[in-house]
């Protein structure tokens, strides 16, 4: 195998921030539709928000609103309010958004909203891109706006979960002299979530989605989808990612055709967990 015709066409990522808007954040997670075990996490996850006609929904780092469309298109008469940090995100790569949800600008610390005002939170695969320090206050905020009797849904990967990827970012950084960046190792794994959300949530521990724990199956035609998904990453290293497709070359496409040629497919992991809680009651 040779390795050009898997080489990405970078047309369209945006080198300046990786998650400038939703087609970059897309690139970054589609490699998950590729799980062995076929699931998708954002679908078993909306089944469990079934609001009422005139309960209100809230989802924190909604990007273009994929959990509250599915909420939308299974629940009639809810208000639904998706909120993110980085307003690029909040529209699809055609440029739309939902008329059903009310899309806001705001910080996971510091949401504008009033207390026990929802009646469902949802967190889903973002608080990992909180700063470690601040953590606490993103929980906090979450404990405040969630009605007494409402539902909060945390979702996040594992230590483990593309433990591939993370070499291939290492080696990247190795390669071209630099520091990996401090936000890949990811704060807010599932094994700190046990620890932290307790301090602030009663976790339902009999309701909820099975922690999902597999390989994804990356076959030759997959591998560029693959290689989007890494090179999201460019913009972390500096603020032009000068020569990092040849790092990718050199470093990462090697060991991707070595896997593939010894067994057909190359395989990274998944590990995520959502966790279903309640304010707490004591």
């Amino acid at each position: 195998m040779n390795g050009p015709e898997f080489l990405p066409d970078t047309s369209g990522i945006h080198f300046d921030d990786q998650y400038m808007d939703d087609y970059n954040r897309k690139i970054r997670s589609y490699v998950y539709r590729y799980a062995a075990d076929g699931r998708n996490m954002h679908a078993e996850i909306s089944d469990l928000i079934q609001p009422l006609p005139g309960q209100t929904v809230l989802d924190v780092g909604c990007a273009s609103g994929e959990l509250l469309t599915m909420v939308a298109d299974a629940n009639a008469g809810a208000e639904l309010i998706g909120v993110d940090i980085k307003p690029g995100t909040m529209k699809d790569p055609s440029g739309n958004r939902d008329p059903r949800i009310k899309f806001m600008a705001a910080d996971a610390t510091r949401l504008p909203f009033a207390d026990n005002s929802m009646d469902y939170v949802s967190a889903l695969f973002v608080l990992y891109h909180v700063k470690d320090k601040n953590i606490p206050a993103a929980l906090e905020e979450i404990s405040r706006v969630v009605k007494p009797d409402g539902t909060i849904l945390i979702a996040t990967s594992g230590k483990r979960n593309k433990e591939k990827n993370r070499m291939f970012d290492a080696k990247i950084a190795e390669y071209r002299g630099l520091p990996v960046p401090p936000h890949f190792n990811e704060p807010f794994t599932t094994q700190k979530a046990k620890v932290l959300l307790p301090e602030y949530f009663d976790i339902v521990v009999d309701h909820g989605v099975e922690p999902q724990s597999t390989e994804m199956i990356i076959t030759p035609d997959r591998v560029n989808d693959y290689i989007h998904s890494l090179a999201t990453m460019g913009p972390s290293y500096e603020h032009y990612p000068k020569g990092y497709f040849k790092s990718i070359t050199e470093k990462v496409l090697p060991v991707i055709y070595s896997e593939i040629e010894d067994k057909g497919y190359f395989t990274d992991r998944i590990e995520r967990t959502c966790f279903v809680c309640r304010p707490k009651t004591s």
